[in-house]
């Protein structure tokens, strides 16, 4: 596959050169509901707290892009504990 082709069992061989190989997996899938559910209750409990802000839509970005940053450092993690760095870094 180095090459941009490959062979199957039969050995018939398919030029992979101009191709984008899209793989999938659900690994840390867990944690992406952990993080999402902890930061549904801080949300609700801020929510609580708080009164109306001119500032509202930025925090809710702010809390947005926090989340996702958490989300995509728990499954980057979670990927690296089971995929070779050679898998990841292509």
């Amino acid at each position: 596959m180095e090459d941009g082709m490959l062979t199957d069992g039969k050995g018939r061989t398919i030029n992979f050169k101009n191709s984008i190989l899209v793989m999938m997996s659900n690994i840390g899938s867990h944690h992406i509901l952990d993080v999402s559910n902890q930061w549904k209750s801080r949300k609700s409990l801020a929510d609580e707290t708080s009164g109306t802000n001119g500032d509202a839509e930025e925090a809710k970005q702010l809390q947005a892009a926090m989340e996702y940053t958490e989300m995509s450092h728990v499954v980057k993690e979670e990927l690296e504990a089971a995929m070779r760095p050679k898998f990841l870094n292509r």
